[in-house]
């Protein structure tokens, strides 16, 4: 279970951001809820009760950028939830906790944040219901560590050393390598391509949950690429290497189409084929909606097609997310 040394590591790392440039703070609301064909009842939650992911919370997102008299020279950021477990419980979650600096050769980072490695390492899915490979245990979507980012004319170079730990800090002589290299800016080029790899000995984490002592050995590659074409946006992402020795893949592809004033619709469907550990193929079928009511309000929906157990789950989600003045 997540603490408050998790919040107070991450008050530590604003606490250094004595000369700041700007401060941002937002505030983030949810409200989830949704039914389970395979159990025919009611949840709170979006995809795994164990898992971190989308349910009913409280949290805020805040930024502090860092300058001198010579400019901006970095940032510090606090990302952190207080969600409802449907239990009576609330337990506290802790995203981003980090610090940036700029240097010359390139950006550098320590703290709680992504590791560079598939789609999950730009593509921001912490108020969204679809989520990329990194949930279906082939990654994190955050880590504790460091890490070293460069961007360059055609595309950028990360490099990320973590704990493997995901959520929890937890240090029993595991860690986390990874590095990814990508070709094309999106927002430019309408098209980008990266190329990852990792290796390391990883914790078996669900969310804040350590399901066992042993540690995973992990050495996967991946390729991840997205493009976008009039009012679609098309996301492929494909891994495979081993753990434990047992082979292991993944692949996602997404489509999506963006309708209305300021693409304030938009429908998904994503198709997920999974492998684990040598074990039976399992697909699923996500099918999402997306409606933008203004700038503060979100409304998502979600249907989630699993053949393993060939059921259904229905997900319904209201977004809150406005910056407040400081």
């Amino acid at each position: 279970m997540c603490d408050l040394k998790f919040f107070l590591l991450g008050l530590g790392l604003l606490a250094c951001s004595a000369q700041g440039a700007e401060s941002l703070l937002y505030l983030e609301a949810q409200g989830v809820g949704g039914y389970s064909g395979l159990s025919g009842q009611a949840i709170g939650y979006s995809l795994n009760p164990d898992d971190v992911m989308q349910r009913s919370s409280l949290g805020v997102d805040y930024i502090q950028r860092l300058s001198s008299d010579n400019g901006d020279w970095g940032q510090a950021a606090l990302q952190a939830r207080l969600p409802y477990d449907g239990l009576g419980a609330v337990q506290p979650q802790v995203y981003n906790a980090y610090l940036k600096g700029k240097f010359s050769f390139g950006d550098l980072w320590i703290g709680h944040d992504r590791p560079a490695f598939g789609l999950s390492s730009y593509l921001d899915t912490h108020g969204t219901l679809l989520q990329t490979l990194a949930m279906e245990g082939l990654g994190f979507d955050r880590d504790w560590g460091l890490g070293f980012y460069k961007t360059y004319a055609d595309g950028d170079l990360a490099f990320t050393l973590t704990t493997g730990s995901g959520m929890p800090l937890v240090e029993s002589s595991n860690y986390l390598a990874d590095l990814r290299f990508s070709y094309g800016v999106l927002e430019r080029d309408n098209v980008t391509v990266g190329l990852s790899l990792t290796k390391g000995s990883v914790l078996n984490i669900m969310g804040y949950q350590q399901m066992g002592d042993a540690l995973i050995d992990r050495e996967m590659a991946g390729l991840d690429a997205s493009f976008n074409w009039l009012n679609y946006e098309f996301k492929v992402e494909s891994v495979a290497g081993g753990q434990d020795g047992l082979l292991t893949s993944g692949t996602l592809f997404r489509a999506g189409v963006n309708l209305l004033d300021e693409n304030r619709l938009k429908f998904e469907v994503q198709p997920v084929l999974l492998t684990h550990q040598g074990q039976t193929d399992d697909l699923k079928v996500y099918t999402g909606a997306t409606f933008i009511l203004n700038d503060s309000l979100t409304l998502r929906a979600m249907d989630v097609y699993d053949s393993l157990n060939q059921s259904n789950n229905v997900v319904g989600q209201v977004y809150f997310y406005r910056r407040l003045f400081l």
